[in-house]
């Protein structure tokens, strides 16, 4: 019974055995699968570092470069200041001489304009007349006026006192009282001229408004000046379009263009052409020459429309028209007013006829 036991017991140990060597040689196999992935793994990340190795090398390499580069520049910024520095230098020497020879040149002429005075007394005079001897005189005063010229022309005047002297004064200026038929745009085109002709700045054109606006533009200029405060030239050009070019004034302008007709006897032909043509310019700015002047002649009836269309050409001038104009006027009469003759009867019809009709074929006049 003890051995049958004993038996059964190490049959039961080798199962167990059996069954742990399973287990182990599970978890040996699992443990080998891991290893191999661990490595592959392992394999992957080290071409990784390779390849990272050989980025880093590229990038040190670059920024070798880039060091190299910036130490280039540095030393180009460093050569571009020291040559600037040495162009201020240079230039700041040049001034000072500059200003030294300026500085003997104005005591050069003070000297000149102190002898000026002396002039009159150390001339020369002739022998036993007391009267001072012409050539002598004529000879010093060249000599002063030669030296005294060559001294100012050597002086070279800045830019901005050539443009002071050459702002107009305010009586040179057009004014402005906003009361003509079209004032405004010859104002504009004026200031616009000046401005151009002369480069100024806007300020030294708003700057003078307020002495060239005049009557009612002036009290309209002081009321839109103290709300807006200053502004510039363009700003007060479209202020001035949109008070005065309205719908208002176009119909006045076009009454009177509309109601001037040509008459020889009163009007002259270049006066009335010209301002006519000034009121189509203000009213239709984009129209062509020959338009306007057709428009212009139309005023001027009938015969004498087609007395001067027949001398003209589309190609004619304003200055032919107004000649032609002028010619027929002179020499035809034509646009000459006429005179309307009034009669009156002597006598009124008789009661009674006469028998013979030849004797009283007429009334009488006075």
């Amino acid at each position: 019974m003890i051995e049958t036991r004993i038996k059964q017991d190490i049959n039961d140990i080798k199962e167990d055995n059996k069954e742990t060597l399973d287990d182990i040689s599970k978890s040996f196999t699992e443990v080998k699968t891991h290893i191999i992935a661990l490595k592959k793994c392992f394999d992957t990340s080290k071409e990784e570092i390779s390849k990272l190795k050989i980025k880093l090398n590229e990038v040190i390499s670059d920024n070798t470069k880039q060091t190299e580069l910036w130490n280039e520049l540095k030393y180009k910024e460093d050569d571009h200041k020291k040559n600037v520095i040495n162009s201020i230098q240079s230039l700041q020497h040049e001034l000072r001489n500059s200003q030294r020879c300026n500085n003997s040149k104005m005591n050069d002429i003070e000297q000149l304009l102190n002898t000026l005075p002396r002039i009159s007394t150390p001339l020369n005079q002739n022998e036993g007349t007391g009267i001072p001897n012409p050539q002598v005189l004529d000879i010093e005063n060249s000599q002063l006026k030669n030296k005294f010229s060559t001294s100012f022309h050597n002086l070279e005047p800045t830019m901005g006192q050539e443009l002071l002297k050459e702002v107009p004064k305010l009586k040179e200026l057009p004014h402005f009282s906003g009361e003509g038929e079209y004032d405004h745009l010859e104002f504009i085109r004026d200031f616009d001229m000046i401005k151009e002709d002369l480069e100024l700045r806007d300020r030294l054109v708003t700057a003078r408004f307020n002495t060239l606006f005049t009557k009612s533009a002036h009290r309209w200029y002081i009321k839109l000046r103290q709300a807006n405060g200053s502004q510039s030239w363009t700003w007060w050009k479209t202020q001035i379009i949109n008070k005065w070019a309205n719908d208002a004034w176009r119909l006045k302008v076009e009454k009177a263009f509309e109601y001037s007709k040509f008459n020889g006897d009163k009007d002259k032909a270049l006066p009335w052409f010209c301002q006519q043509k000034d009121r189509l310019t203000a009213l239709y700015p984009d129209m062509s020459e020959f338009m306007i002047h057709r428009k212009i002649l139309r005023q001027c009836g009938g015969d004498l429309e087609n007395a001067v269309k027949s001398r003209t050409t589309e190609q004619s001038s304003a200055e032919d028209i107004i000649n032609i104009l002028e010619e027929v006027t002179t020499r035809t009469k034509i646009g000459s007013s006429r005179v309307n003759l009034k009669t009156r009867f002597n006598t009124p019809w008789k009661d009674s006829v006469d028998k013979n009709p030849k004797e009283n074929s007429c009334r009488q006049f006075r």
